[in-house]
């Protein structure tokens, strides 16, 4: 199923009985619908910008079908649940993921705020690799990007540089831009195009400087 129209209102829109083989896709730009998502068993993806609005989006194989008008008993598939986005989804609403509900996360999104599996995710940016290791279930394997949990806002999300150990080796995060590198902090400042996060170095330099430039 794609969805091309405009999607307005603030009803609810659930996904149910939908398989995970292919993405149900929601391709119209800019849609102002301002109710809940709620995916009990599918796989949405919000394939324009804006294509899901900026609301609340439930992942949730375990929600419960009401009835009437359905009867469980003939619906109630208990997922999976799949959430995608092709953009960088800033919303004012909540994400939920529960019941094992997943997020195909390689975009960086902004959410009011974050709950997973019942444990809300603090204020900040948290990459792929930190909800990855800590989540696995809901953050399936070959992600990227980030989370970022704040008040809503229009401008787009913060540009950080995160740094942690890896053995003996240097991982950096970063969720968006291109990372620049020099030997002096005062430069020259060299683009590292085949730097993309997450990416990994072995120090082998008396001293090395990172940064990350903004698209």
């Amino acid at each position: 199923m794609t969805i091309q129209a405009q999607l307005i209102g603030s009803g609810n829109l659930v996904l149910i009985e939908a398989g995970t083989d292919m993405a149900q896709q929601i391709t119209r730009t800019s849609n102002t619908f301002s109710g809940q998502w709620i995916v009990k068993a599918g796989w949405l993806l919000g394939a324009a910008a804006n294509s899901l609005g900026t609301n609340s989006i439930s992942i949730n194989p375990g929600w419960a079908v009401p009835m009437p008008p359905w009867d469980p008993s003939t619906v109630d598939v208990p997922g999976p649940a799949i959430l995608e986005v092709n953009y960088n989804l800033n919303s004012a609403g909540t994400l939920t993921l529960i019941n094992g509900g997943q997020f195909k996360l390689h975009q960086d999104c902004c959410f009011a705020a974050v709950n997973v599996e019942g444990t809300p995710l603090t204020a900040g940016t948290h990459y792929y690799a930190e909800l990855a290791a800590q989540y696995s279930v809901n953050f399936p394997a070959g992600g990227s990007g980030s989370i970022t949990i704040r008040p809503y806002d229009t401008s787009p999300p913060p540009v950080r540089l995160q740094m942690q150990l890896s053995g003996t080796s240097l991982q950096f995060n970063w969720s968006q831009g291109s990372l620049l590198q020099a030997t002096n902090v005062t430069g020259p400042w060299i683009t590292n195009n085949s730097a993309t996060s997450p990416w990994t170095v072995a120090p082998t330099a008396a001293q090395q400087f990172y940064r990350v430039q903004g698209q």
